[in-house]
């Protein structure tokens, strides 16, 4: 691992990611600063030929296997929604009406610039009750973006009250074994 790297800017893959922001005592401030700062430093260059890709890729095919037709009028929450990358892969599946939700602005600045996102929710999901009306998605979507400092699982409280009944929660988290991300 090389979690010498002080930044974004130097970061060359996942491992260096995850050597800053899923350490133990990471703060979510200090996350959504880091993302701040690698929004304005090449997120989405980073991201290109990268790990996480691979588990967008898993996301993509996990959705399609579970709502296959016509997705007209389904509504879709990205959680974590960083530059609309994910957004972007619900979108070309079908989905035409993708929320986005992140706390770091500048992320979700560059997701808007795309127009990838209907609304965009700036915060950080917690427990807490969102200023969002209950039941309102079929489909909340997570990649790579639970762990110390980012979403706590206790968030599945508040993700399950937002998503319909008979809705899907679909979380692609990165692998727990050493050496992946």
């Amino acid at each position: 691992m090389t979690s010498s790297k002080k930044g974004p800017a130097e970061w060359t893959d996942m491992r260096d990611v995850a050597s800053v922001v899923l350490k133990p005592g990471v703060t979510g401030d200090e996350v959504k600063d880091l993302y701040n700062q690698w929004a304005k430093n090449g997120y989405d260059e980073h991201l290109q030929d990268r790990s996480l890709y691979g588990a967008l890729q898993v996301l993509k095919n996990t959705v399609k296997d579970l709502i296959p037709g016509n997705k007209d009028g389904m509504e879709v929450l990205d959680v974590g929604a960083g530059t609309g990358i994910s957004g972007q892969f619900m979108k070309d599946i079908g989905f035409k009406v993708v929320d986005g939700l992140d706390p770091a602005e500048a992320m979700l600045k560059v997701a808007d610039e795309k127009r990838i996102y209907r609304n965009y929710h700036c915060v950080f999901l917690t427990d807490q009750p969102l200023d969002i009306p209950a039941g309102t998605y079929d489909l909340i979507t997570l990649c790579g973006v639970m762990g110390h400092g980012c979403i706590p699982c206790e968030s599945f409280l508040e993700m399950t009250r937002l998503v319909k009944p008979g809705g899907y929660i679909v979380n692609c988290c990165r692998a727990a074994q050493p050496g992946r991300t």
